[in-house]
């Protein structure tokens, strides 16, 4: 903030500052696919009863981490090489590089990887429609209906790899310097936003928020104890045997 305009950025700033814009996108397009990967396997889970293997618990956790830090290597050692290449953009909103090649490896990551999302989100939709009744006698069971709640955000996250999809190939078509680069960069900003919205308004997450109410704890019924008999006498033991002794 603040230097939209005038001196240029100190380098080092610039530079972290590349790194992250050319890796957000691809880490929020591997964070969408292991969410969908997730949800695949809660419902494959649910309706043949076997776990998620490891390996692939493993690879949905580290694919975004991975993704982001590679995307963050290619973009500092390009930087490194040849600092002449860290700049601020036309419109001054952030820096990035003056050459193509980490916004067509970025690209080309969004697109392959929000493809592949569609396919998941597919057979999700189907096996929700093959298991519907399952389902619902579930939720019914459990909630008291079906989470209509659940079903919009996965809804929307349906549909949302389709304008992230668009926005990439579009974006390759225009320039720092074309008229319709500043409205692009402000709708490419707004697409975490949405993702936000989607996840944050859990009504578990907003409740641990709600700081200024109190949440009393919930109160669960003992069980009953049964009381633990105490250890007889050694005068009572003797008691007890006199009368069996005496009948042999």
């Amino acid at each position: 903030m603040g230097r939209q305009a005038g001196p240029s950025p100190p380098f080092g700033l610039c530079l972290v500052q590349s790194m992250f814009i050319y890796a957000a996108p691809a880490m929020n397009a591997c964070v969408c696919l292991c969410f969908a990967l997730e949800l695949f396997f809660s419902v494959f889970g649910a309706t043949t009863q076997t776990r998620t293997s490891f390996k692939w618990k493993l690879l949905i956790v580290s694919l975004p981490y991975v993704t982001t830090f590679l995307v963050c290597l290619e973009v500092l050692t390009i930087g490194l090489i040849n600092r002449n290449l860290v700049e601020r953009n036309a419109i001054g909103m952030y820096c990035h590089l003056s050459i193509s090649a980490p916004s067509i490896v970025t690209g080309v990551i969004v697109i392959f990887v929000m493809i592949s999302v569609l396919p998941v989100v597919a057979i999700v939709i189907f096996m929700f429609m093959r298991n519907w009744s399952n389902f619902r006698t579930l939720c019914a069971e459990e909630n008291g209906g079906v989470p209509r709640r659940m079903m919009i955000r996965f809804g929307i996250f349906c549909i949302l790899p389709l304008p992230i999809v668009t926005i990439s190939l579009v974006s390759w078509q225009f320039s720092d310097r074309s008229p319709s680069a500043a409205p692009l960069a402000i709708v490419i900003a707004t697409l975490p936003i949405m993702i936000a919205l989607i996840f944050g308004t859990q009504w578990d997450i907003l409740h641990v928020w709600m700081f200024w109410k109190r949440h009393p704890h919930p109160v669960y019924p003992m069980s009953p104890v049964k009381p633990i008999a105490a250890p007889l006498s050694r005068e009572e033991v003797e008691l007890d045997i006199k009368p069996s002794l005496s009948n042999v």
